[in-house]
């Protein structure tokens, strides 16, 4: 299970970072920008489902906080700003690092 969670994590994360990009680049436009919010839920929600199944199962679920930390912490920073995009590819980044160690 906690292999799947972990993929479906990885898949949402790339939809959420290529609906983003596209946003940012002025690809897509109005609901686009509802679609990238739900995708942000959904991978902050499975990333989090993701520790507590590590945790349950007695996984090294320490190496995906990184990633849910980063990946919490992006409301701060604002859509279009350099920032937003940079904490965004930094999350992704300890995601994708964290899942290699968690499998």
């Amino acid at each position: 299970m906690l292999h799947a969670l972990l993929l479906l994590v990885a898949l949402t994360l790339a939809a959420l970072l290529a609906l983003g990009t596209g946003l940012q680049l002025r690809w897509w436009r109005g609901t686009a920008r509802a679609w990238h919010h739900g995708l942000y839920f959904a991978a902050a929600g499975g990333l989090l489902a993701a520790v507590a199944v590590a945790w349950a199962t007695g996984v090294a679920w320490a190496w995906l906080v990184p990633a849910a930390g980063l990946l919490l912490a992006m409301p701060a920073t604002r859509p279009g700003q350099p920032g937003h995009w940079q904490l965004a590819t930094a999350a992704a980044l300890a995601y994708a690092a964290g899942a290699w160690q968690v499998w």
